[in-house]
């Protein structure tokens, strides 16, 4: 564990997150400790409404894909069919 003071506290945090924070620091992105860990706790509360509108728009996904078959709206998988959507998958995850 690594030491790190902020407005007199003191927090360990284990080697990885502790060159996280020293790279943050450096990088100027944040002026202190604690602004690194203010934007961190910002995130957190964002998540469970990240969480839930992502698993709407799962939902969404799943009813139109539902709402296709049947209507017979459908194509066969194939190897091509499958290797162009495994190619869109890997770019998605690339960003």
């Amino acid at each position: 564990m690594r030491s790190h003071y902020t407005d007199g506290v003191k927090i360990e945090l284990p080697p990885p997150q502790s060159r996280t924070l020293s790279r943050l620091l450096k990088s100027g992105a944040f002026a202190s400790t604690l602004d690194v860990l203010a934007a961190g706790l910002r995130l957190l509360d964002k998540a469970p409404s990240r969480s839930q509108a992502n698993l709407a728009q799962l939902h969404k996904a799943v009813a139109a894909g539902a709402k296709q078959v049947q209507a017979r709206r459908i194509t066969p998988l194939d190897s091509a069919l499958a290797a162009r959507i495994k190619q869109r998958g890997r770019a998605v995850l690339r960003g």
